[in-house]
């Protein structure tokens, strides 16, 4: 199989996890359209209505730039942290203020792609899983081609934490990095 080939499997993998997080929650993924490059945004995940009762914002979005890799994280030792390599482009999009919150999620795969899926009668796994992680106010980089960021590694993207993600948008709250 080519890099391109796989590459662009992993980056249908990765959406086929955000679509099947937001369903199990009820909400909507869509992919974004990429006529003008759209700010580097992959997916959009929507809720409809009131999230929660001290939810000021109804029907909340959360847009998503979507990476994939089947390098296994190192974590440096003693930290919760993983480095991963970013384009300055998607950095630098990342980091500013949009109507709706975007975040960046890494979805990671096992090394070797006969492992990606397992399909029986009883169910079908994806793995390994993906983290998330929000840019907003980073600090600028001088760098031109990319930038190693650190990526916590509590921040699985799970269907429990991508509804808290989008209750607290709902709530007008700023989303850290840890929830």
């Amino acid at each position: 199989m080519e890099e391109r080939d796989t590459n662009d499997i992993k980056e249908q993998l990765s959406c086929a996890y955000v679509h099947a997080l937001a369903a199990r929650n009820g909400f909507t993924a869509q992919e974004v359209p990429r006529l003008d490059d759209g700010g580097g945004i992959d997916l959009s995940v929507r809720a409809q209505g009131q999230l929660d009762s001290e939810s000021t914002l109804f029907s909340p979005q959360l847009d998503l730039q979507l990476k994939a890799t089947s390098q296994r994280p190192r974590k440096r030792r003693g930290s919760r942290f993983f480095p991963f390599e970013l384009k300055v482009k998607n950095y630098n999009d990342l980091r500013l203020t949009y109507q709706n919150p975007r975040i960046l999620v890494v979805f990671v795969l096992p090394e070797n792609n006969l492992h990606w899926i397992d399909c029986s009668r009883e169910q079908l796994v994806l793995r390994h899983c993906a983290y998330w992680h929000n840019l907003l106010h980073a600090p600028p980089t001088s760098n031109t081609t990319s930038i190693t960021i650190d990526i916590c590694s509590d921040n699985l993207l799970t269907p429990e934490s991508l509804r808290s993600l989008m209750v607290k948008i709902s709530k007008e709250e700023e989303l850290g990095n840890e929830l």
